[in-house]
């Protein structure tokens, strides 16, 4: 469940317009509207998840590299995967983020989330963005890092790192244990049932 909660907040705080001047302040813009959006509609979206899952796509699910992180989570698996495994599996994948998300953005009342800095990555297009989701009563907080590149019209966020450990990494580990029991196609099938 924290796990949950966590990734919602995390693609939450990642909704970018390209219309800022750095990807923090991009980033703030997108979750204040996010959130207002969010709280707004809140009754319909409980009632309506057609409508919900439309908004997670629109303002969410877009500003993330799905292609580029599926890549990394599959690593060398994704070297022998057909293209079509690989159209599947990034699906799949996309699919199980943003219903996390979905799940997680309802259980955040009570939390604020902190804009704490950015840091320049090795080239001028990539960036680490640090922020905090705070627990309004009591006091305790995660610390998130974002890692996010620049395209020729925004920013794509590729990773998350909650308290330094790399949610993607995670994955990859997990899939590739998973990977060495089964077939891809099995994989990507028992992501779909999730």
């Amino acid at each position: 469940m924290k796990l949950k909660m966590v990734f919602g907040v995390l693609m939450m705080a990642t909704s970018i317009n390209v219309f800022a001047a750095t990807a923090l302040e991009t980033m703030k813009q997108a979750t204040d509207q996010l959130l207002s959006d969010f709280y707004q509609h809140e009754e319909i979206y409980r009632k309506d998840e057609n409508a919900y899952r439309k908004m997670v796509e629109e303002r969410v699910a877009v500003h993330f590299d799905f292609l580029m992180m599926s890549r990394y989570v599959l690593a060398r698996h994704w070297r022998l995967a057909s293209d079509e495994q690989k159209i599947a599996f990034a699906r799949a994948f996309k699919e199980i983020l943003v219903q996390s998300y979905s799940n997680a953005l309802f259980e955040f009342k009570g939390r604020e989330i902190l804009f704490l800095g950015e840091r320049a990555g090795r080239r001028d297009t990539d960036v680490s963005i640090q922020t905090q989701i705070k627990d309004v009563a009591s006091g305790k907080s995660l610390d998130i890092e974002y890692r996010a590149f620049k395209t020729q019209d925004n920013w794509k966020v590729v990773d998350v790192k909650v308290e330094g450990i790399s949610l993607l990494l995670n994955y990859r580990k997990a899939y590739d244990l998973k990977l060495r029991r089964i077939s891809l196609d099995q994989l990507i099938e028992d992501m779909k049932g999730l």
